[in-house]
């Protein structure tokens, strides 16, 4: 890893790297003879690189066609006017103009004139591809007198002895000149392609980021790129609210060219749709071999609320540059003190205020006598002479005042330190002790002197002693995680979550409709927004007012009629029961914490829903009454609602969907899906029309009352970063985040499914009708013939409008399900929600799953999304840059890995059920994952990982995944629409059906678990039963990976008479092991997979030191045995 020399560095976090920084003073000997201008080839002799000679101008290749020309001139047609250079005015104290440079130079030796004519007339400088290893990172403080920078090396992970090196590639730095050195600080965001630096302003702080995408043709070279995109989401995701980001670099793919297009360009352009960056398409930076400029890779991407930045502008005229990239420029306004700039200069002319209680009065006396007289026998004869003198006076008196008053000089604190013990206290005393002895002696800077070495040493021990109770701290925190995962999952997964969470912040400015809220003011923003969802009279989409006013008065005889009944008082039972269940926690009433969708922009209060936390009373008069009408809700409940109901989950819902998709394969039929979205629905539910329905399902005692009186005047405030706002009234919605809210808009939705259902319209499957599903709020129709689906579309229209909600027309949407994919694209069907046309699109997501127009490219889109959604959890979790060696220990990380990161990776998977291709990419992904974990090449045998992390592959999870599913489902009741799909499929469909139930009963099969109708129709499939198949499936891959292993020369060392599935290998149990033992984990493991270079490969490949003989002990042969 790179090390961090800086006094003032700050504390890392706890899952991350270190990037690397040096003073960089320029030394005093001549610039030119100090640079070495290439990498000198593999020689016997080891001598160091020298200088050799070269010209000084390079040829100029600005070789310009006539299509060339064209190009340029159809693209200044179609830009505005371009951005004038930015200018810092007078009324603009203490802002600076940041000049910008990124370029990919292509050898920072060879191109080291270029690099310092860059850097001589400009802040910063953003390299790319300066093809040097980690052990020569030093060379980068020869670009320029008096610079400082952060780098990282292409083997920044690996690091390559620096014995022997071949020749370099890759690498990024960021190099800046020492006069804003106090405001830059190097981040340890991202890993070998990303260098990230922090630069405070006057009220602002701005993220640069230096990135060097992959280009096209190597082998890994898409999945590297996607890799490096999902790193910098998570940058940006991590930094937008508290700073300004400019990312600057080669991206290598041209923006600006829209005829070519392919996956890496599309994934590019989504990072920079997502979160709104700006970026100018000026010119061409790329020149090929012949001198032809031909495409455009370096920009600057750029997130900016209140910074001004000029446009980019590309560099043509650096005669000094070997690159095959021109380098590009920005300017940047932002107040940064330079320097050299009186900072305080306002403050100094400020006068102490004198504190007259504490002065000298004699010796104010003394001072005044003294000059008293002499002012007295000054002449007096004009204006001047007396304005003369009273100015005198006055500056007399201020100087006494001064003079004989105990002012001290104010004193500007430094940071107090995070750690505090008393060892840190007495070194602490120890240095300000020597400190003092120093002075008094004149503060000499001799270093043989006695009171000087003294000094050095304290400072020294202080810093070492703050260094290690830091770490200590961090330990701590490490240990608490540790501790928590096996003793208190909840303090667990709250203390992953802070530590995940720590560097992210608020929003800053909130959009409401047309209104802007900032700072403070965005709390205001919120309870608008969500004052106006809770107003019935401002939100409200009723459509038959007669019927509203039908449904009001039976609501007031339902009042009349269940007064008389009586409902028996709360058991004591009930009441332990009900407080059990209780999250002790929560102790104030009715506030609403707006919680972001994890879609669109933080900045939009559409993006947000609220989540209400209610009083402890209420929540226990909730648990109870939810105990006593949840029989009756899941008795009149539709079968095709599978949302927040016992013993099932979306996929239920989901399930229904993929066998639609699979029928169309097996039967070469088209089928039509239409998915509704309703806007806000949960929160604008008409209290009259709820309790109108409850009624109808059966409650008509005192608990209907009860029910309506929670509802009635009720009201919530919004807490938002600690403050609260003011209450407003409700009236409408059900609360999310109530206990009884997910039965209460279960019954308000239950008569659309009836209708849906008791229509008989669309979709059937042999017997069974698959017409709807339903998860809670998110409903999908599914259909055959286009009029049927319409009249389905109607009835859910209509029943909204007398309800009172809105299904939004942009984002209900239909798709048109085909057999295959193919490329002639005929015309679908057009719906209308209502008087507006449905959109009809190609894809959309369900219930998390994404939904195609086939079955094949379901598969495919949703393995990339997982795989994508999957890396991108990994870095929020342990940080952009991590790395198996600088964060938590390997059995934590691979605990972590199973908890958060594989239940995102394998999502519907047990659904979609992936074969070969998409299989491997799953797999690829898991395998990466887990190496970069363990610390281990990706070199590795797939069976060590397996065996020391105990994770079976992606198949064998998918499989196991797959059972528990099948379970689930016979363990239903015989009227539910997945049960009734099983035994129709199983007993019609053959073995070479595109069936979810038939790709069950093949891994029924394979694991000789028997047969699928069986299990079906067996009604005692129990705990146990699960537990078997998952014993089963989990043996027959513990075998099959041991027989592989075996294979493996490499892994003769590594034991599998322990492999089980879900251990962990005993070499990678913390408890076991010292802090110093835990870094040595890598090397063991290397040792293990028979990856560790031994003496006698390095001396083949580096010629390093004798042939075979151990460098250790200079007598044996280095083998493992030897080491062992």
């Amino acid at each position: 890893m790179a090390t961090f020399i800086n006094q003032n560095s700050h504390p890392q976090p706890m899952l991350a790297g270190i990037p690397l920084i040096r003073n960089t003073v320029q030394p005093s000997v001549p610039f030119v003879n100090t640079i070495p201008l290439r990498v000198s080839q593999p020689s016997n002799n080891r001598q160091a690189d020298t200088l050799q000679p070269r010209a000084t101008h390079a040829p100029d290749r600005r070789h310009v066609t006539v299509k060339d020309r064209r190009y340029a001139e159809h693209n200044n047609q179609a830009k505005p006017p371009k951005k004038q250079k930015l200018a810092k005015t007078a009324e603009e104290e203490g802002v600076t103009v940041l000049k910008i440079i990124s370029f990919n130079c292509k050898n920072a030796k060879s191109n080291i004139y270029a690099l310092h004519d860059l850097m001589e007339n400009n802040d910063i400088l953003l390299l790319q591809e300066h093809w040097l290893f980690h052990a020569q990172l030093h060379y980068l403080q020869e670009i320029g007198k008096c610079t400082n920078y952060a780098a990282k090396g292409s083997d920044e992970y690996d690091p390559i002895q620096p014995t022997f090196l071949p020749r370099g590639h890759g690498g990024v730095a960021v190099i800046w000149k020492n006069e804003i050195d106090s405001q830059v600080r190097p981040l340890d965001d991202g890993k070998e392609r990303i260098q990230c630096v922090e630069i405070s302003g006057k009220d602002q702080k701005l993220l640069v980021v230096s990135v060097y995408l992959p280009s096209t043709g190597g082998r890994n070279s898409t999945d590297e790129f996607l890799d490096t995109i999902d790193q910098l989401n998570e940058i940006i995701t991590k930094y937008q609210g508290t700073h300004e980001i400019i990312i600057g670099g080669d991206l290598n793919e041209d923006l600006g060219n829209d005829e070519r297009q392919n996956k890496r360009k599309k994934y590019l352009q989504q990072l920079i749709e997502d979160y709104s960056l700006g970026y100018e398409n000026t010119g061409k930076t790329f020149i090929k071999t012949n001198g032809q400029e031909c495409s455009e890779l370096d920009y600057f991407l750029y997130k900016s609320r209140h910074m001004e930045m000029a446009e980019k502008e590309v560099l043509k005229d650096v005669i000094s540059n070997h690159s095959d990239h021109y380098p590009i420029k920005c300017e940047v306004k932002i107040g940064i003190p330079k320097r050299g700039t009186n900072q305080n200069s306002k403050l100094q002319q400020l006068q102490p205020t004198i504190k007259w209680d504490k002065v000298d009065q004699d010796l104010y006396l003394a001072i005044i006598n003294r000059q008293v007289d002499a002012m007295a026998e000054s002449p007096v004869k004009t204006a001047d002479d007396a304005e003369l003198l009273i100015s005198k006076m006055h500056q007399m008196l201020t100087n006494a005042a001064n003079e004989s008053s105990s002012n001290k000089s104010k004193y500007k604190a430094k940071p107090k330190l995070k750690v505090w013990t008393p060892i840190i206290k007495s070194s602490l005393k120890e240095m300000r002790k020597c400190y003092d002895i120093w002075s008094r002696n004149g503060k000499p800077t001799n270093p043989d002197d006695k009171s000087y070495q003294d000094r050095v040493n304290s400072r020294k021990e202080f810093k070492k002693q703050v260094k290690v109770e830091q770490a200590r701290e961090r330990d701590r925190e490490k240990q608490e995680i540790l501790e928590a995962r096996t003793r208190d999952s909840k303090l667990y997964h709250k203390l992953v979550k802070g530590n995940r969470n720590r560097n992210r912040t608020g929003i800053m400015d909130l959009h409401v409709n047309d209104n802007l809220y900032s700072g403070d003011q965005v709390i205001e923003g919120f309870t608008e927004h969500f004052g106006n969802l809770a107003s019935a009279e401002k939100s409200s989409q009723l459509k038959d007012q007669h019927y509203h006013e039908l449904v009001e008065y039976e609501i007031k005889l339902i009042n009349d009629m269940v007064k008389s009944k009586e409902t028996p008082l709360a058991t004591q039972t009930e009441l332990k029961k009900a407080i059990k269940s209780l999250n002790r926690d929560i102790l104030k009433k009715g506030l609403l914490t707006p919680v972001f969708k994890n879609k669109g922009d933080r900045c939009h209060a559409a993006n947000y829903r609220g989540i209400t936390v209610l009083p402890v009373v209420n929540k226990i008069i909730e648990a109870i009454i939810r105990d006593r009408i949840q029989p009756r809700v899941l008795k009149d409940q539709n079968p095709t609602q599978r949302g927040f109901t016992a013993k099932s989950s979306p996929l239920n819902a989901g399930l229904v969907v993929e066998e639609v998709y699979r029928e169309s394969v097996d039967s070469n039929q088209e089928f039509e899906l239409v998915l509704l979205d309703a806007k806000s629905a949960f929160d604008v539910v008409v209290h009259s029309h709820l309790m109108r329905r409850l009624f109808h399902c059966g409650i008509d005692d005192t608990l209907w009352r009860i029910i309506q009186s929670m509802h009635w005047q009720s009201t919530s405030a919004i807490k938002w970063e600690g403050m609260i706002a003011d209450e407003f009234p409700v009236s409408q919605g059900v609360r999310q985040g109530g206990i009884l809210s997910t039965d209460l808009y279960k019954v308000y939705v239950n008569p659309l499914l009836n209708r849906l259902q008791q229509s008989g319209l669309g979709c059937k499957i042999g017997n069974v009708l698959c017409n709807t599903t339903a998860c809670a709020d998110d409903i999908a129709l599914l259909g055959k013939r286009p009029p049927d689906m319409q009249v389905q579309i109607n009835i859910s229209a209509d029943y909204a409008g007398m309800e009172g909600y809105k299904l939004q027309p942009q984002k209900s949407v239909a798709i048109h399900i085909k057999p295959k994919p193919t490329k002639n694209n005929c015309e679908p069907e057009h719906y209308q929600l209502g008087k507006d046309p449905m959109p009809n699109v190609t894809k959309s997501t369900h219930l998390g799953i994404i939904r195609t127009t086939s079955m094949r490219q379901n598969i495919e889109s949703n393995v990339e999304e997982n795989v994508k959604k999957a890396r991108r959890s990994a870095y929020a979790l342990f940080g952009s840059g991590f790395h198996g060696e600088n964060g938590l220990d390997p059995e934590s990380l691979i605990h972590l890995y199973k908890t958060y990161i594989s239940p995102v990776l394998l999502y519907g998977m047990e659904l979609l059920t992936p074969k070969s291709a998409h299989l491997e990419t799953l797999e690829k992904f898991q395998k990466k994952m887990l190496k970069q974990i363990l610390s281990v090449p990706m070199s590795t045998p797939d069976p060590a990982v397996y065996i020391l992390t105990g994770i079976l592959p992606v198949e064998a999870q998918i499989h196991t995944k797959m059972m528990t599913f099948f379970s689930n489902i016979c363990q239903q009741s015989d009227n539910s629409v997945e049960k009734q799909l099983g035994k129709r499929q199983l007993a019609v469909k053959s073995s070479g059906s595109h069936s979810w139930y038939i790709e069950v009963q093949r891994v029924m099969f394979k694991y000789n678990l028997g047969r699928a109708i069986d299990m079906l129709n067996n009604a005692d499939v129990t705990k146990t039963t699960v537990n078997q198949i998952k014993r089963q499936i989990a043996n027959h891959w513990v075998n099959e990976i041991s027989v592989i292993a075996n294979l493996y020369q490499g892994l003769k060392y590594l034991q599998t008479d322990n492999f089980m599935a879900g251990k962990i290998h005993s070499i990678l149990k913390i408890k076991r092991y010292t802090n110093k033992d835990r870094f040595r984990i890598p090397i063991k493991l290397k040792l293990l997979t028979g990856t560790y270079s031994l003496q006698p490969l390095r001396y083949k490949i580096y010629k390093e030191g004798n042939q075979e003989i151990c460098n250790a002990c200079s007598q044996e042969v280095e083998t493992v045995e030897h080491i062992y």
